[in-house]
């Protein structure tokens, strides 16, 4: 009767010490992990565009994908609706932003995203010619052409994963590039 006793008490401990392990050590790394990938996905240099692959559609008309491809898209916080014009192949999204007072980071910050988001738009949707961003000071409107060749290629060519990076990603992380992209892509 002890031994059993003793079995069924070391079990017991045993069970206690693989909860604690599993609530105390387990579940916040990997809680941390998950909040670390929400937050990369936030950033134009670190998403992952496997996040915004199943957002690919050969037309602009479908409303809903539209809209959840711009929610999964650095920026999303911001966002303020979205006026389709199909007969243009055109889109306006309007973000609850403004350029105006806002520091020089801040700005280089928005020019990256709008690169971004605009690189994926056109990389994504097939017959999207046109993107307007409407912010609350100002109005960027940003071809498919203007896009293609600021990076001399076509977006749609960067749909893999080494591709996007080394063609996109990487080179948004160097201001000059930033800032000679987006004043082609926006003239």
């Amino acid at each position: 009767m002890k031994k059993r006793n003793n079995i069924i008490l070391g079990l017991a401990v045993f069970a206690v010490a693989l909860l604690a392990v599993t609530e105390f050590i387990l579940l916040p790394r990997q809680q941390q992990a998950e909040e670390s990938y929400r937050l990369a996905q936030e950033n134009p240099i670190t998403q992952d565009i496997a996040t915004i692959l199943p957002f690919k559609n050969k037309y602009m008309g479908n409303a809903s994908n539209n809209m959840n491809l711009f929610h999964a898209l650095p920026m999303h916080e911001y966002l303020n609706g979205f006026e389709q014009n199909p007969n243009q192949l055109e889109l306006t999204v309007n973000y609850n932003v403004t350029t105006r007072n806002s520091g020089e980071n801040d700005e280089q910050k928005l020019e990256q995203t709008l690169i971004y988001n605009s690189n994926a738009v056109f990389a994504l949707i097939d017959n999207m010619q046109s993107l307007q961003y409407r912010l609350n000071d100002r109005t960027y409107t940003v071809t498919r052409e203007k896009v293609g060749n600021s990076i001399s290629k076509t977006p749609s060519s960067l749909l893999s994963q080494a591709e996007w990076k080394a063609n996109l990603q990487d080179k948004l992380q160097n201001s000059g590039f930033v800032e000679d992209t987006f004043r082609k892509i926006t003239e």
